[in-house]
């Protein structure tokens, strides 16, 4: 973890951390890892990307009075934050309007983010690779000459040591009344969901999960034990077939949790309408003969 210009940064409230980072870089991750802390991420944030959906629409649209407005009401709280990582240059240009700000950027493996992008967008890799390289590149300059308090940290800092970088964090920046134990325990419940899964699937010839359902989409894993072929991926409304997809994007937790699985197995299907809150109750995966259905969530791929 590397603190730029903290000096600057005021022991007094309220504060504000600004989340940044290039998509699929690990933003979620550490905006989930503020919220559990105790710092405010908005009242209507969505999981697992712990995004508060006023702060697209405000910042997209660059009102500068609707953001002055935000951030005053905002200002009730002690320690609050935001995160969109495909605004983040803008967070960082817009930084100097919050009332004591500090930007949280996060990296995670360039390779893999670059890998992922390709995966989801389906464009090529070289196309995902430079895209990654700019974003990359800009938010570097645009955070160094923001001349803001900036923490830099990487996603395997978080995920290797929680309780380790939790602890540094709130004493370098001198912060008081956080439930850090909360906190750690968020990111290492993460961590100990994947070998959860895989002991439970010793004896199933798949694995898999739901990492997350919305009104519109589900999002997971899924895999063939001692296989690396693609799976096909039916979702259920009851006992129902309501969409199908393949489980064939790039998942680096999947990878590294399963020893000699390429990782390709990660799914995102649209549903074919809007889901009410009592119908996604009622959704759950089909792989093979296998029925997933929905647990504790996760966002380490975020």
């Amino acid at each position: 973890m590397i603190f730029r210009n903290c000096e600057k940064f005021q022991n007094s409230t309220p504060a504000t951390f600004i989340v940044v980072g290039v998509a699929r870089g690990g933003t979620s991750l550490l905006a989930g890892l503020l919220h559990h802390m105790g710092i405010h991420m908005g009242d209507s944030i969505t999981k697992p990307n712990y995004e508060n959906p006023i702060v697209k629409i405000i910042f997209k649209e660059n009102n500068d009075v609707a953001i002055n407005s935000f951030i005053a009401e905002s200002n009730r709280h002690p320690y609050w934050g935001l995160k969109y990582p495909f605004l983040s240059s803008t967070f960082v240009m817009q930084a100097g309007k919050f009332t004591n700000p500090c930007i949280l950027y996060i990296k995670k493996n360039f390779n893999e983010v670059a890998k992922r992008r390709s995966q989801i967008v389906g464009q090529p890799y070289l196309i995902s690779y430079i895209q990654t390289w700019v974003a990359y590149l800009m938010l570097d300059l645009r955070s160094r000459f923001a001349g803001l308090p900036t923490v830099i940290t990487q996603y395997s800092e978080i995920v290797g040591e929680p309780e380790q970088w939790v602890t540094e964090f709130c004493a370098h920046l001198n912060l008081h009344g956080l439930d850090k134990q909360r906190a750690v325990d968020f990111i290492r419940e993460g961590n100990s969901n994947y070998r959860r899964w895989v002991n439970r699937s010793l004896f199933n010839n798949f694995h898999g999960h739901i990492d997350g359902i919305s009104a519109n989409e589900i999002h997971g894993w899924a895999c063939r034990k001692h296989d690396n072929s693609p799976l096909v991926v039916d979702v259920l409304l009851g006992e129902d077939l309501f969409a199908s997809g393949i489980a064939k994007l790039y998942r680096e937790d999947i990878a590294k949790a399963l020893p000699g699985h390429d990782g390709l197995c990660g799914y995102h299907i649209c549903f074919p309408r809007v889901l009410s809150a009592d119908e996604q109750k009622n959704i759950s995966v089909r792989i093979g003969d296998m029925v997933l259905c929905p647990e504790n969530e996760t966002i380490l791929d975020n």
